[in-house]
């Protein structure tokens, strides 16, 4: 079965550091996950068409930031959103 980069790092991250190490912070992963700004205008839908070609995968934007969302018409101008790449 394969496993995801996600869930490979959060295999690792569950293992105790090695001896004589310490737990160093995980590095950005260039290319998994990109930063977007919300302008004006913008909602869940038009950033999925936006990035995914598909407003149908706005929810796929607000699991990625739910914890910053009080709902999914919560986006306010100059919040950073996580946008997660898409699947391939």
């Amino acid at each position: 079965q394969k496993r995801t980069v996600a869930a490979r790092r959060a295999a690792v991250a569950q293992l105790p550091p090695a001896a004589g190490q310490k737990r160093s912070e995980p590095r950005a992963m260039p290319g998994l996950v990109r930063r977007y700004q919300v302008a004006r205008g913008d909602s869940l839908r038009s950033l999925a068409l936006k990035f995914y070609g598909s407003s149908d995968r706005w929810k796929v934007i607000y699991d990625a930031n739910r914890s910053s969302l009080a709902g999914k018409n919560a986006l306010q101008p100059g919040m950073v959103l996580v946008i997660p790449q898409p699947r391939q």
